[in-house]
């Protein structure tokens, strides 16, 4: 065997029967099966709206139907992981140059992050106010009160250390809204 076979060999664990059981690494995507079903979908999608517009009249607002997709993951994690996973998109979430970003810290990282946002005005000129998890708590204690902070803000970043504990803090509406501290 060379050194190439070797290295994509599936790697023996030993279970407690001392059997082998071969564990095969992990595959990619399949991009000709993923290709097939973005195809079956869209076909799908232009049937649906061929049906619907010739047996009703046009609508004021258009015959747009929503796409939903679903990504699902092959495996099952043992512990739950509040973090969100990465997944590289090619367009920005805030689409506009002048979207509103509110910036969560910890309380001993916000004169910092005041400090590169007014050093910093070319690439940090969207975020408009630095709040701590601390002053969450405090200032914004009632339901109406976080409401208000959810509509004055487009953009929520958050440090992805106290993540976790922002959920119990913003509540429900923020996650209703789908504006979720981004970390």
């Amino acid at each position: 065997m060379t050194a190439a076979t070797k290295a994509k060999a599936p790697k023996p664990t030993n279970n407690q029967n001392n059997q082998v059981k071969i564990i095969p690494p992990p595959t990619a995507i399949d991009t000709s099966l993923l290709g097939q079903a973005v195809s079956a979908v869209l076909n799908h999608h232009t049937k649906t709206i061929s049906a619907n517009s010739t047996t009703t009249k046009k609508d004021l607002l258009g015959d747009d139907v929503n796409i939903t997709v679903l990504f699902d993951i092959a495996r099952i994690p043992k512990y739950a992981n509040p973090k969100p996973k990465r997944i590289d998109i090619p367009h920005p979430l805030a689409t506009s140059a002048d979207a509103e970003v509110c910036l969560i810290c910890k309380e001993s990282q916000k004169p910092h992050l005041q400090t590169l946002v007014s050093k910093f005005p070319d690439y940090m000129s969207n975020i408009t106010k630095v709040l701590t998890l601390e002053s969450i708590r405090s200032k914004f204690p009632r339901y109406e009160q976080r409401r208000e902070l959810l509509h004055k803000y487009d953009l929520f970043l958050a440090d992805a250390s106290i993540l976790a504990m922002l959920g119990k803090a913003l509540g429900k509406s923020f996650f209703e809204a789908k504006k979720q501290p981004i970390p």
